[in-house]
């Protein structure tokens, strides 16, 4: 993408002689016997071998950039607040660009472009990538190193690695701050220097442009590329990245996963909503459906230059500006989004939770990610001197992976689950403030599932009908209309909408048990809802994909029908419920979920067949979440601890945080004690 710098500096050759010199924060594999190096297809120049920790970091290079070289002086008529957006350029609020130590304005138009047409973002650093950083902390930076270099404080650049006397090749590259590849869990994994886990199940992604040239992807693919991001273009209204439908088409051909990145020039939300129309024809174009994406779909959000224009300074601007952009994505199909970015950004332009809950993929050059991701799966753009056989030059590395693991599920190993029919809220597991709900409320076919902050309200209730074969047609109140898999074809990201009821395998699911939660299973195979990159925010698409384990893909069911006079308050509710439940015992009510679990009677049929005088107790006990019967054949959860429990959650926990506080084993059952009670209020 955009940071991307060149191996500068002076060598210590005094201290350390060349021969014994390697490359800069990699990890090397040992010269072969016969002479050659092996074959990892990731060469670096240098003959030592990396056996710990890395040497320190260059005081001559460039803040959050550390393979750039300081200037040997910026010019005093550039203020602190204007932005350094390479090693000689900087940018002012007014949108000017001048030169970083003469304070000339730029007017090369393959540097600018022209009023009508932006430039190409990375032709100011001739390919190379660079973190925009404030001309403030270049100067800080410049002060330090002067007085570094006054007190004869030795200075090298970047990391220099010294050990045994061997020629080597570098397996994968780790920070130039000291971030490294290992392993967790079993898989593959990224890490901090300090050793905190960035990602598990983690694989090495690179992004790639025109500047990258034609890149041997056979080659690539055989060094150890275990994804590719691929510049698509820049702005809207342009042509394609000159190498961008060659790289779509070598991934496809070789099985490489790719996803796509656009870097942004919009300044509005009309703009904006170019630039994700422009995306939709470029994919269309270029063949790729949004089956063929591994990798979501990235807005590239940065401070660019473009002569006549400046970009936004306001988050709630870009918050609009990446709605449009995603909007017009996700009508066309498109779902596997995400927005990319770099830390200083984020911190400041980009500084809403609502941004940074779209945010799948940072760069930042340091020892650590600075950045907390909301989504399980990330991906940390540590470095761009990746230097990977097939490719010329240095290329941009990221490790991209899972901060939960994911494991491999086959759903129809759990227990298939029955649940009275009835109309029922369908809450997320890993939020249950939040549930299934029908886009904007809907009521036409092809109206898509996503997630929302619960309201109550008939557009977020479903009626559960079960079949013959154990599945359920699941029946939007509001709406009339079935969950369906759009055109029947199931398969990772495939869409979920209402669709007038037609009695297809497109229209049926089983409940699955998973032990905290419960899978909602296509009946058209092995796939599940999945919220969007495990995402929790409002608006988050609910798909189908593989199961994975994940929070994303369990969901809680609780009724919508709840008799409860809605002139009590919330202990009085609870009081009367305690009142009916003692008449009868502990054993007595366990006795009865467990035969109406057990067998296929009805309530009816169990309150006949244990002498109970109605089913409407039964069905109490069931009916705000079927787990809820876990709770039940358990010792009774007291009154006073439900109480605290609901006021907790009123409060801003969620359940499971809760259930932890007061020592509850059973957190699901405090989501139909918080539904009574805001039903009530």
């Amino acid at each position: 993408m955009h940071p991307i710098y060149g191996v500068v500096g002076v060598l210590m050759t005094v201290l350390f002689p060349l021969s014994s010199i390697g490359s800069y924060g990699v990890l090397w594999t040992q010269r072969a016997d016969d002479g050659t190096s092996e074959s990892t297809g990731v060469v670096v120049n240098g003959d030592s071998e990396v056996t710990g920790a890395q040497e320190g970091i260059s005081a001559d290079s460039m803040p959050d950039n550390p393979n750039q070289r300081l200037p040997l002086t910026v010019s005093g008529s550039i203020p602190n607040s204007a932005t350094a957006v390479s090693d000689d350029l900087a940018v002012l609020k007014n949108g000017e660009i001048r030169n970083l130590s003469t304070g000339a304005s730029v007017t090369d138009s393959k540097i600018v472009g022209t009023s009508t047409t932006p430039p190409d973002p990375l032709a100011k650093t001739d390919g190379s990538s660079f973190i925009p950083t404030s001309v403030h902390k270049v100067r800080a930076a410049m002060k330090k190193s002067a007085s570094q270099a006054a007190s004869g404080t030795v200075r090298q650049s970047a990391y220099i690695s010294y050990g045994r006397n061997q020629t080597t090749s570098v397996a994968w590259t780790s920070s130039e701050y000291g971030a490294y590849w290992g392993s967790y869990n079993d898989s593959q994994a990224f890490f901090g220097a300090s050793g905190d886990l960035f990602a598990q199940q983690a694989n090495h992604v690179i992004d790639v442009s025109q500047w990258q040239g034609t890149i041997d992807w056979s080659r690539a693919k055989a060094a150890g590329v275990q994804g590719v991001i691929i510049r698509i273009g820049y702005g809207w209204g342009n042509d394609f990245d000159t190498q961008a439908l060659r790289n779509i088409r070598e991934c496809k051909r070789l099985g490489i996963p790719f996803g796509i990145y656009l870097y942004s020039y919009a300044y509005d939300t009309p703009t904006a909503s170019n630039e994700g129309s422009d995306v939709v024809s470029k994919l269309r174009s270029a063949g790729v459906s949004p089956d063929d994406l591994s990798y979501p779909v990235f807005y590239d959000l940065e401070n660019w230059t473009w002569t006549g224009h400046t970009p936004p300074t306001s988050s709630e601007v870009y918050e609009g500006m990446v709605n449009a952009w995603y909007a017009q994505l996700q009508a066309a199909g498109y779902d596997n989004l995400g927005v990319y970015s770099y830390v200083n950004y984020l911190q400041h332009e980009l500084n809403s939770s609502a941004l940074h809950a779209k945010t799948r993929w940072v760069a930042d050059y340091g020892s650590e990610l600075p950045f907390q991701f909301t989504t399980n799966d990330r991906g940390w753009q540590y470095s761009d001197q990746g230097s990977i056989d097939g490719i010329s030059g240095t290329v941009d590395v990221s490790a991209f992976g899972n901060g939960q693991y994911r494991a491999s599920t086959d759903v129809a190993q759990y227990s298939s689950v029955s649940v009275p029919d009835g109309t029922y809220y369908i809450n997320s597991f890993a939020k249950d403030s939040s549930g299934v709900d029908i886009t904007g409320g809907g009521i036409d076919d092809g109206v898509r599932t996503e997630l929302h902050q619960s309201n109550s309200t008939t557009e977020q209730q479903y009626r559960f009908t079960r079949q013959v074969d154990g599945s359920y047609t699941i029946i939007n109140v509001n709406s009339g209309k079935a969950l369906d898999v759009s055109g029947g074809a199931a398969g990772n990201q495939a869409v979920v909408q209402q669709w007038a009821p037609n009695g297809t395998d497109a229209q049926k699911w089983y409940i699955r048990d998973s032990g905290e939660g419960y899978y909602i299973q296509s009946a058209l195979g092995d796939w599940v809802l999945d919220i969007a990159g495990g995402s929790l925010t409002d608006g988050t698409s609910i798909r189908l994909y593989a199961p994975n384990g994940t929070d994303a893909q369990k969901f809680l069911l609780s009724s919508a029908t709840a008799q409860i006079p809605v002139d009590k308050g919330a202990a009085d509710v609870f009081l009367e419920i305690e009142r009916e439940d003692s008449m009868f015992s502990q054993e007595e009510r366990g006795r009865a979920v467990e035969l109406y679990f057990s067998t296929d009677m009805t309530t009816q049929q169990v309150a006949e067949h244990l002498g109970y005088p109605t089913r409407q107790c039964l069905e109490r006990w069931l009916h705000e979440d079927p787990r809820y019967a876990d709770a039940i054949a358990k010792p009774i959860i007291p009154f006073s601890k439900r109480v605290r429990a609901v006021r907790l959650c009123l409060a801003g926990l969620q359940q499971k945080q809760a259930a932890a506080q007061l020592g509850i084993s059973q957190p699901w059952c405090i989501i139909g004690w918080s539904r009574i009670v805001r039903r009530v209020w």
